[in-house]
């Protein structure tokens, strides 16, 4: 076989090889002139290949790299091979199969240096950063961020890749408008693919935690269809949540009902949390349509609840006016969430007292609640709290409390002028 006319991986990706020859040249302290002469090439095509001026052959690549004391790897059975495993891995990870992950880590993981050199390099790299996201420290090798230089030279495949490695460590790292705009560029590469759905999924969540509930709900009725499409049916019911959620957000609670029932023929109470995020819906949707018993019956299904959930149950005993037990349960979260360790859900808390008490509004409290209430993970908290501190400046003339909040809702209103 010709070395020249048959390899794995994609032709292009050999202009990024030939510009890091340059890097480990000048690493190792070679002039260009006995790069070439080492090589027994002309310093014309090394200054070419370095410039990414002429695409590269695998041939001439090899003695440049050979020259650099680099095997440059040419075994296309080998490199086959190793080129299944890394797409078996994109593919067991979109199906959450956990043993195949691990089996194929194990496997994948010495190839990075072996394989450094190859036609596969920008694969490996690929693949190597996405391990190290999902599964490691979520630090990537200098060689990914590198990328960031060559995106010309990647097929659409790739750079859909090189974009959802890009917006997962975005996004570990806090940097949500990065991550979102890497996201972006997934979707933006009008490739429909696996990757493409996690991305529309990713634009959901964060779309939702933002309160843009139109856009969010876009993005999760797309994400839905493919990741049906791809018959991956958890990740199809993560951007169904999304999508509940959303509707339910924008009291258009008959949908929101509709695929919570399709939801509930396919969930089973054996698989807990999907099972409770289930039921977690149920009770929002009777909340919002005032059946506060059954919204209390869905959530006395939940053996441990999030604060939203204890929140949502407690404002419906208050709503059936059994005071005593919502303040019971309300004191039972201040112990849970106690200042000194969170802080964030505590002052939330110390808002909902103002329900059992004529004492003015914990000052501290409400500044933080005026300035960070788009930190609270859920509108609805958001939406509850608005609705307490009114009425609780009705029944004690705290009426100069009224003026921020009215600015919080016209805020809100400005997240997404579609939601209402």
């Amino acid at each position: 076989m010709n070395n020249s006319d048959a390899y794995v991986g994609h032709p292009e990706n050999l202009y990024v090889l030939g510009a890091w020859l340059a890097y480990e040249r000048t690493r190792q302290g070679y002039s260009l002139r006995g790069l070439a002469r080492g090589a027994s090439v002309a310093p014309s095509l090394v200054s070419a290949i370095e410039n990414q001026k002429t695409l590269p052959n695998v041939d001439t690549l090899q003695y440049l790299y050979a020259a650099l004391h680099h095997t440059f790897v040419l075994d296309d059975a080998y490199l086959s091979s190793v080129n299944e495993n890394i797409q078996a891995l994109y593919y067991a990870t979109y199906d959450q199969n956990e043993s195949a992950i691990q089996h194929l880590t194990n496997a994948l993981i010495p190839q990075f240096s072996k394989l450094k050199y190859s036609p596969l390099s920008v694969e490996l790299i690929l693949v190597e950063a996405f391990i190290q996201i999902h599964f490691q420290e979520k630090t990537v090798s200098e060689a990914f961020l590198a990328l960031a230089n060559h995106l010309a030279h990647l097929n659409l495949v790739q750079r859909q890749r090189y974009y959802l490695n890009l917006g997962f460590l975005k996004w570990h790292a806090g940097d949500v408008p990065s991550a979102r705009a890497a996201f972006s560029e997934v979707i933006t590469l009008h490739r429909e693919s696996r990757a493409h759905a996690v991305a529309l999924t990713m634009l959901a969540k964060l779309s939702s935690a933002d309160y843009q509930i139109v856009q969010a709900l876009e993005y999760a009725e797309r994400a839905s269809k493919l990741h049906a499409k791809y018959s991956n049916l958890f990740r199809k019911i993560e951007a169904d949540f999304v999508a509940i959620k959303s509707y339910i957000e924008m009291h258009q609670l008959t949908s929101a009902s509709s695929i919570i029932q399709s939801l509930s023929y396919v969930l089973v109470e054996t698989n807990t949390t999907y099972w409770n995020e289930l039921q977690s819906f149920k009770a929002y949707v009777a909340y919002r349509s005032h059946d506060y018993h059954s919204c209390i019956d869905y959530l006395s299904s939940i053996p441990e609840k999030s604060l939203f959930q204890a929140i949502l149950e407690a404002q419906a005993h208050i709503h059936l006016n059994n005071r005593d037990i919502a303040k019971a349960r309300y004191h039972a979260l201040a112990l849970k969430y106690p200042k000194t360790t969170s802080p964030h859900q505590a002052h939330l808390l110390r808002l909902l007292d103002v329900q059992f008490s004529e004492n003015p509004v914990d000052q501290d409290a409400f500044e933080y609640f005026i300035q960070s209430y788009d930190r609270f993970e859920h509108l609805h908290i958001v939406q509850t709290l608005l609705s307490v501190l009114r009425e609780y400046a009705s029944r004690t003339g705290h009426y100069e409390i009224l003026d921020p909040l009215m600015k919080i809702s016209l805020n809100l209103m400005l997240f997404d002028k579609n939601r209402l």
